[in-house]
């Protein structure tokens, strides 16, 4: 974090030297998410989802750039169980709890572009992200032969409500005139904080972590 900060001084500092463009732009992505735990789970599967964004990024002639976002995201995870009988023995038949967590969040990013007409591009980004909606979702199910309807619970006074988490991107863009450029990026996230709390999955250490392939395009404005 300490050294995404440091970077982002230099840029803000270099406003005042270097020849610089402005884009405004608009991103989407899917994510493949998940979390990394301890003790209480025993398995997770990944929960996709779609996400966007709103971007602002500053670029200088030096080819370096700095950008903002302002995006709404989706992370979370699925659990599988498996059904047991009143005796304590597997029946056979499963089912599946989908845990979903929305957020507000700004990521604020750093990077480098190389090339002309063909940009390639390596930044990371530090993004603080606020909840605003959590879902627990049990999937229908069968048990001793009868189905169970699906069922969902509101659990959004129950996570922490402060993520922050660390990405890389990889991508590549094309430049389209002087003043458009799209590009699709490759990144993975992972949070330095925990999702869980003593209210919720204690002692399980929940920390969200993503796997995301976007898309998008910016535009020379300023």
């Amino acid at each position: 974090m300490k050294f995404c900060f440091f970077i982002l001084c230099i840029l803000l500092a270099s406003n005042y030297t270097a020849a610089q463009q402005d884009y405004l732009g608009i991103k989407t992505n899917i994510g493949f998410n998940n979390v990394t735990y301890n003790g209480t789970l025993k398995t997770t599967n990944y929960n996709p989802s779609f996400n966007a964004a709103i971007t602002f990024e500053k670029s200088f002639k030096n080819n370096y750039f700095w950008g903002i976002d302002l995006m709404y995201q989706k992370l979370g995870f699925i659990e599988p169980f498996t059904i047991i009988n009143n005796f304590g023995k597997t029946t056979g038949e499963t089912g599946q709890i989908i845990y979903t967590f929305s957020y507000i969040n700004m990521p604020i990013s750093v990077g480098i572009y190389t090339g002309s007409k063909w940009k390639k591009l390596i930044s990371l980004a530090l993004i603080s992200s606020i909840l605003v909606n959590a879902n627990t979702t049990v999937l229908d199910y069968k048990t001793n032969g009868k189905q169970k309807p699906k069922q969902s619970f509101d659990k959004s006074d129950e996570p922490n409500k402060f993520d922050l988490s660390g990405q890389i991107n990889l991508g590549i863009g094309r430049q389209i005139n002087n003043k458009t450029l799209v590009y699709s990026t490759a990144g993975f996230q992972k949070s330095f904080t925990n999702l869980s709390n003593d209210s919720y999955f204690l002692d399980a250490d929940l920390k969200h972590y993503s796997i995301s392939i976007a898309i998008g395009i910016k535009y020379a404005c300023f």
